[in-house]
């Protein structure tokens, strides 16, 4: 039994002026159950954002001005908006996250670090990378292009869990 998407679905436009973000966060309230399959599939086989990875100057200064928006993210590291992770780093431990950080200029407010990819096939995902002759290292848990060819961010595909 096929169920048709709703005539409407409502979104959330969620403000987060307190932490000065370089972007927006639009919750998507419906059910999966409600949407429509998608009917392109990227041949990297990517399916949403996983986690956004921010650099802030300071971690408890930032994770104290989300506490002060309560209903829009947790005071948590890493905060997660509905599947997608919100990790805020001083300093990353994560060796390609601090390559991506040396790159970057050093600026007051929270700057994008990385953005992790969902993807079904790590395989298809480096041979999409390959075919396009970008610069890429491969782990058994992710496809990382490498910072230099990354525009500014940092850009990882992880297997998704479905």
């Amino acid at each position: 039994m096929q169920i048709a998407p709703p005539a409407t679905i409502h979104y959330e436009f969620l403000s987060l002026a307190n932490l000065r973000v370089p972007f927006g966060l639009i919750r998507d309230p419906s059910p999966e159950t409600l949407r429509a399959a998608s009917p392109l599939v990227h041949p990297n086989t990517a399916s949403g954002v996983s986690a956004v990875h921010l650099y802030v100057a300071s971690l408890s200064e930032s994770l104290a001005q989300i506490a002060r928006e309560p209903l829009v993210l947790p005071s948590a590291n890493p905060a997660t908006v509905g599947t997608t992770r919100l990790w805020l780093h001083e300093a990353p431990r994560d060796a390609y996250l601090a390559r991506v950080l040396d790159l970057l200029p050093r600026t007051t407010g929270p700057v994008v670090l990385a953005l992790e990819f969902s993807v079904l096939s790590l395989e298809a995902t480096a041979d999409t990378l390959q075919a396009h002759n970008v610069a890429f290292t491969e782990s058994s848990e992710a496809v990382s292009v490498e910072p230099e060819e990354g525009f500014g961010t940092g850009i990882a595909f992880v297997r998704s869990a479905a």
